[in-house]
């Protein structure tokens, strides 16, 4: 995708955006997701998001069962769930200590008990994965209800899913499985899309290609509209 000016002069609004933008071009991303699992987690599994961070309150508190931001407080407090009462201090401390320091630390921290460990949770998912990839359109661990989260795409997948999570001793209380919708390719973040909106790419003439952070208006002598992006993508 070019960019395009709106008005009779256009302007790239190049400023360092550290959660904005990357130069890399990376191959065509669904708008919506339609991708098998298989797809979307090939190979063993590498902690990514917010399993960085359970990781490593897990290999302090073994017990430790997850958290979220408490639904309640307009992001203000959390929630922690263990699967031992007697690490409720151990896990509130271990992850105080361990969230990004971007983050504002939570006001009041409330601990809930829960059957099984994080760690045990995510083996589960992962040897689930591991069995019936083939069937999953997408896996989640739903922290606040102390369960795996499986989407099939149809009725042999929900057959597959029960057969191995009964083969692994996974219980019916810490599994749900749903049938998802079948998605479908529809756009990439290569296509020229109206209105421009944040993350799709855009390139230079010479070929460099960017992604798109925010659309903005900056005014001075006179009115430019463009868009924030990556201070290296204006090189």
């Amino acid at each position: 995708m070019r960019l395009l000016a709106t008005q009779s002069r256009s302007l790239l609004l190049a400023i360092t955006l550290m959660t904005v933008a990357c130069s890399d071009r990376v191959p065509p991303t669904a708008a919506l997701v339609g991708a098998p699992a298989s797809a979307i987690l090939p190979g063993a599994r590498r902690p990514m998001g917010v399993e960085v961070l359970f990781d490593a309150i897990a290999n302090e508190v073994t017990s430790f069962a997850g958290a979220i931001i408490d639904p309640a407080s307009e992001g203000r407090d959390m929630i922690v769930y263990v699967a031992d009462p007697a690490d409720s201090e151990r896990a509130v401390a271990s992850l105080r200590a361990h969230l990004p320091r971007q983050r504002r630390a939570p006001d009041r921290v409330a601990v809930r008990v829960v059957a099984h460990s994080y760690r045990t949770l995510s083996d589960w998912r992962d040897s689930l994965f591991a069995r019936s990839a083939a069937s999953l359109f997408s896996l989640d661990l739903d922290e606040a209800n102390n369960r795996i989260r499986l989407g099939v795409r149809d009725e042999h997948g929900l057959a597959a899913v029960a057969k191995n999570a009964r083969e692994l001793g996974v219980p019916d209380v810490a599994l749900q499985v749903v049938l998802a919708p079948t998605g479908e390719l529809r756009t990439t973040l290569q296509d020229s899309v109206r209105p421009v909106k944040g993350g799709l790419e855009f390139t230079w003439t010479s070929g460099t290609a960017c992604s798109v952070g925010i659309n903005g208006e900056w005014s001075y002598s006179s009115s430019y509209r463009g868009f924030l992006t990556a201070s290296h993508c204006s090189r």
